[in-house]
């Protein structure tokens, strides 16, 4: 609107599905909402056009010709110009009503507008195969965190129920929508820096010694190193790097102490916790679900960070059931 002195714009996106666009956002036509459905009516030749009313309802009633909703229309209150991804339609920019001397859009303001649209395109493809090869790589190294619960019978599919159990207690505790994509995303990778560690160490039926439990402790940064190219951020990265330490600063790898630690990383560490307790392991069988809840109590201020006990607590025993298993629904899947 800026670029063409413009008193109106909006932007469609296109349904495919139903041969129609949804309205996306608007300047300068608030009583447009978003979602609307606008429909496309096909013309001679399978030109679509673009629904009059619409058009004389939200931008101009001046129109002497059909919009085309496909490629380029300019008439002299309004110009519309298809949104291409790759050749497929992705959407339509709509700009109305010139505002300067005149007031007739011109061939300029029409080449002004294909250059932002082309600019928009590419930044948009662009974010698109970012998105694609960053979820890709997500998956290749999930792959190889289930391939490191492989390796160990106890473990297969502790950094699932971890990330199901931590996104719980964030959604009790009332953490953002950001938060809890990022434990989402992140929380399946927690372990992976186990992939460096020796398999006699991992799979030792007895307690580890000290050379043994610094090699161990060695897995978070390891991890950390393994991911440190997705362009994760500092949250992110800190739920693989920061899931050992300690409310009260005995943790590793960094020492940190109460909330130094960042919040996810102390929500993760105490389902990690949860889930090794309530597991069979090399070393050990399960421990009874309410002896579990006793540790999160007892290690509550020391150990773990006492705000996310409580709501793990609250958490734990809402969806426990008579069997002693656990039935855990992702948050983020509603």
């Amino acid at each position: 609107a800026e670029a063409c002195d413009a008193e109106k714009a909006c932007f469609l996106i296109c349904d495919v599905s139903k041969n129609s666009f949804l309205s996306f956002t608007q300047y300068g036509i608030s009583e447009l909402k978003p979602g609307m459905e606008i429909s496309v009516q096909k013309r001679l030749q399978d030109l679509q056009v673009l629904d009059k009313g619409f058009i004389e309802k939200f931008l101009t009633k001046e129109i002497i010709k059909p919009v085309f909703a496909d490629r380029v229309s300019r008439t002299a209150n309004l110009i519309s110009v298809p949104f291409e991804i790759r050749g497929e339609l992705f959407g339509l920019l709509l700009v109305a009503k010139k505002k300067s001397a005149g007031g007739y859009f011109d061939q300029e303001d029409e080449f002004v507008l294909n250059f932002l649209v082309e600019k928009a395109a590419l930044n948009v493809e662009n974010m698109a195969l970012y998105h694609n090869l960053k979820e890709n790589l997500f998956a290749t190294l999930s792959s190889l965190v289930s391939a490191i619960e492989a390796r160990d019978t106890y473990t297969q599919q502790h950094s699932e129920r971890v990330t199901r159990l931590a996104l719980e207690i964030a959604y009790e505790m009332k953490c953002k929508p950001e938060d809890l994509r990022k434990l989402e995303s992140t929380g399946p990778l927690h372990d992976i820096g186990k992939i460096g560690i020796d398999d006699h160490i991992l799979k030792k039926p007895g307690k580890l010694n000290q050379k043994e439990f610094e090699a161990i402790k060695a897995h978070p940064l390891i991890g950390v190193n393994i991911v440190s190219h997705l362009g994760l951020d500092q949250e992110e990265l800190s739920i693989i790097r920061n899931h050992h330490e300690r409310w009260d600063g005995k943790g590793y790898p960094d020492g940190l102490k109460g909330d130094q630690i960042p919040k996810l990383a102390r929500i993760l560490a105490v389902a990690d916790a949860f889930d090794a307790m309530n597991s069979d392991r090399a070393y050990r069988l399960r421990l009874p679900f309410s002896k579990c809840l006793e540790e999160l109590k007892r290690n509550s201020g020391t150990q773990f960070d006492p705000m996310v006990v409580e709501a793990a607590l609250s958490v734990l025993c809402n969806i426990h059931n008579n069997k002693g298993d656990l039935v855990l629904v992702d948050p983020c899947k509603g």
